[in-house]
């Protein structure tokens, strides 16, 4: 019995050991394979997958039942588990759609970890990508897939797509009703020539967003491609209008520099006038003062006082002698004698004064005095003559810059003004061949239009019965019929189903759940038409993008205002309230980009043994290097 029981064990280790190697043959080339992690080198959920018959228009994720499927225009489906965010981490129920594709992406928030085929659809950092499958919501917001599937669907799908989160695993339903936009009709009838959809031809070689196929429509083909025409043309005056504006900056920045030197110039040269001009009125005033007859009295007074200081000094010196003369004894003829030679003194001592006061009095009248003011004043007058001519060329040169300068901006303002017209032409020829997507909300009762991920149109929209609940709903156009001057339009609701939720069930009940998802349930047509019955469209704002409506153009109704994760990088973006939304809400903010790589040194830094590194988050961080043990040898 032991040895039948080794014998049987080995036999099914072999077996085993056999079929391994057979799946591992059986996998995806070995280079894609070597470059994956170990987690992802197998998938415990395999997909399961029908056909597309031509390019997907939209892909739904079933959060209940963990499925996505890519549907195409003409029916086709392609379909595989998936793996959505964890308790607290949910990827939240809403719309969305494609915002950018990496092949190889690694996450800026989790620890590098691998997201290959990422396919993004916000800018927080939700996407769909291969990752591993526990049969369970695992991720941290994000949807996984299979490797096999998302590497088949990575070139098929396109920047624009719509991306539809559900509760259910709900399918779009044909719809048409008269509030659907329709296109602009052409002239002629139609051609059309349906082609098989070869997937080879899909590549992702060009990923320019939302460009409609048009393949099997001739005539809107070759509408498609006069408006191209007109992009490329528009693109092409554009282009041609910078050259000149780049010549007319250069030349408006010579003339502004040229007027700066001039204004500067004028300025010193002001200057200069000013004192010259102080300086020629000073010498004018010393002159007029010097030739001023009333200068002279205090000169002519002094004189005057001085003459009459002598000849009241004179008469007492004569007093003085006789006195002495008159004296009769010895002593009054000594004090007469002193007093003589007292007057004596006071009587020269006034003849100087006198003397001086004649030579001041003569100076003061000296001719010559005033011809050095004059020569003064007029070399003044001739100076301030000389700088204002100077001042009169600068400010005319200050004049002549102004006016270049002005002639320059005006040039320059007008090719700015016919630039920005050309931009405006191209980008309007540009969303011409965009789709457009519309999203009415009855939070807000407002209609809003964007194209090309830019806000085109918000205005006021009529909702019958406006606090009654309208649900979410997505009308998408995904082909022409009827000669090309129709839209065939596709509806998703996205009302729950009664049921318990995928992550709340048993292994047993979560296959019996699989097995009865393989088909999903169609949206109910009457009930998203009953939703458009309840909305009045302005008529102008149809006339308006009428001329936009290419197939992937899109109509979002919803109870719910716009999110705030919808910006001038997205499309419409509307999460649905009461679902849970832990995969934004609980999302850490992304940190900014290093400015260098990982692993730059600093070699500025003033300790050559320590290596300055970054982070992932853009941190420095000292990084000590060790000596070996032997270093001292």
């Amino acid at each position: 019995m032991t040895c039948k029981f080794r014998s049987r064990t080995v036999a099914n280790m072999s077996a085993a050991a056999a079929l391994i190697m057979a799946a591992g043959l059986a996998q995806s080339p070995a280079a894609a394979e070597a470059r994956k992690p170990q987690s992802m080198k197998s998938q415990s959920v395999p997909a399961v997958q029908d056909s597309l018959s031509g390019p997907p228009v939209m892909a739904i994720v079933s959060i209940k039942h963990q499925r996505v499927s890519l549907y195409d225009a003409h029916g086709g489906a392609l379909r595989a588990s998936t793996s959505s965010g964890a308790r607290e981490y949910e990827t939240p129920v809403g719309i969305y759609s494609v915002l950018q594709k990496n092949r190889d992406h690694y996450s800026n928030l989790y620890d590098d970890a691998a997201m290959p085929f990422m396919q993004r659809i916000t800018w927080s950092g939700i996407a769909l990508h291969e990752g591993q499958l526990p049969g369970y919501p695992a991720s941290h917001g994000c949807v996984r897939m299979p490797g096999t599937f998302a590497e088949q669907i990575f070139p098929l799908t396109k920047i624009g797509m719509r991306v539809i989160v559900a509760r259910d695993n709900v399918a779009p339903v044909a719809i048409s009703h008269s509030n659907l936009l329709k296109p602009a009709p052409i002239s002629g009838a139609a051609f059309v020539t349906r082609t098989a959809f070869d997937a080879s031809s899909t590549a992702d070689q060009s990923p320019r967003p939302f460009v409609a196929d048009l393949s099997q429509w001739p005539e809107r083909q070759a509408e498609m491609d006069d408006y191209q025409r007109r992009v490329v043309a528009a693109n092409t005056e554009v282009e041609q209008r910078k050259a000149p504006i780049a010549q007319l900056k250069e030349v408006v920045a010579a003339a502004t520099k040229k007027q700066a030197a001039a204004a500067k110039s004028l300025r010193t040269a002001e200057k200069s006038k000013r004192i010259a001009d102080e300086r020629a009125a000073s010498a004018d005033r010393a002159l007029a003062y010097a030739k001023d007859v009333a200068r002279l009295k205090p000169w002519e007074a002094a004189k005057d006082k001085a003459d009459a200081a002598v000849l009241t000094t004179t008469e007492r010196h004569s007093k003085a002698i006789a006195a002495v003369a008159a004296a009769t004894d010895k002593r009054a003829r000594t004090r007469a004698e002193r007093a003589e030679r007292a007057a004596a003194r006071a009587k020269q001592t006034a003849i100087a004064k006198a003397s001086r006061a004649d030579r001041d009095l003569a100076a003061a009248k000296l001719p010559a005095r005033y011809q050095k003011q004059a020569d003064a004043t007029a070399k003044a007058t001739a100076t301030a003559a000389t700088v204002a001519q100077r001042t009169t060329a600068l400010l005319q040169a200050k004049q002549f810059a102004d006016a270049a300068l002005q002639t320059a901006t005006q040039d320059l303002a007008k090719a700015e003004a016919a630039l920005e017209t050309a931009v405006a032409a191209a980008t309007e020829a540009r969303r011409k061949t965009l789709p457009v997507s519309l999203f009415i909300s009855r939070n807000t009762q407002r209609l809003y239009v964007r194209q090309g991920h830019e806000p085109v149109v918000d205005v006021p929209v009529s909702i019958a019965d406006p606090d009654k609940p309208i649900g979410t709903h997505v009308f998408t156009a995904v082909d022409y019929e009827n000669g090309t001057n129709s839209l065939r339009w596709t509806a998703v609701s996205m009302a729950p189903r009664p049921g318990r939720d995928f992550s709340a069930l048993s292994s047993k009940a979560r296959k019996q759940m699989e097995a009865a998802a393989a088909e999903p349930f169609v949206t109910d047509a009457a009930i998203a038409a009953s939703v458009l019955d309840r909305i009045t469209i302005p008529p102008e704002i149809l006339q308006r993008i009428s001329a936009s409506v290419w197939p992937g153009s899109s109509l979002i109704v919803s109870d719910e205002p716009l999110h705030k994760e919808t910006n001038n990088a997205t499309d419409f973006i509307v999460l649905i309230s009461g679902e849970p939304q832990g995969g934004i809400k609980h999302r850490p903010k992304p940190p900014p980009a290093p400015a260098r790589r990982y692993y730059d040194r600093d070699d500025w830094d003033d300790r050559p043994n320590d290596m300055i590194v970054y982070d992932r988050y853009g941190r420095r961080m000292r990084v000590i290097q060790k000596k070996p043990l032997f270093s001292w040898w």
